[in-house]
């Protein structure tokens, strides 16, 4: 939890604690619904601020950490709450992965909201994931230009979606 004073470290799906050189103390696996208790050597002395700590690739293909701060996470929520207009009437799906930092926005703005997330397995692509999203009652989507370039080609057609209120990207040029 972020209230511990211990930072988090979202990993990839089957990446292990091993594979990041950051020392962790223990990884949670959601799969497994397992908590593991790890001893780092040497123990990392992590700074108080710290909250989150996300992996990119950057634009030199090498694997970095991002750190960034309570400040940093609620003003970026904040920021968007604003600017999209976020209320507790909104509602997005989760079509993202949390790891992903755009993923992380779209669940911190709409928790700062106090909006609803709705989680689906599906894809894109899908015409299941286009119904939950209208049964949910989804106002808005999130996605990188990849995801409507597969929308584009599997001719998704998001104008008969009568509670979408806004889309919104973000990762490249679309």
């Amino acid at each position: 939890s972020l209230q511990t004073g211990c930072p988090v470290v979202l990993l990839q799906e089957g990446q292990g604690a091993e594979g990041t050189g950051l020392g962790l103390s223990m990884l949670y696996s959601p799969g497994q619904d397992r908590l593991e208790r790890l001893e780092p050597d040497p123990k990392p002395a992590w700074h108080d601020d710290l909250a989150l700590l996300l992996s990119t690739s950057g634009s030199t293909g090498a694997a970095k950490w991002v750190r960034l701060s309570h400040a940093n996470l609620a003003a970026n929520a904040n920021s968007i709450v604003e600017y999209l207009g976020l209320t507790e009437a909104d509602c997005a799906p989760m079509s993202l992965p949390f790891q992903y930092s755009y993923g992380m926005s779209i669940l911190n703005s709409h928790l700062a909201a106090g909006a609803t997330l709705a989680l689906s397995e599906g894809s894109v692509i899908d015409e299941g994931f286009w119904r939950f999203f209208e049964q949910a009652g989804c106002t808005g989507f999130a996605g990188v230009p990849y995801s409507f370039e597969l929308m584009e080609q599997a001719n998704i057609k998001t104008d008969q979606l009568a509670c979408l209120r806004y889309m919104s990207q973000t990762g490249g040029r679309l």
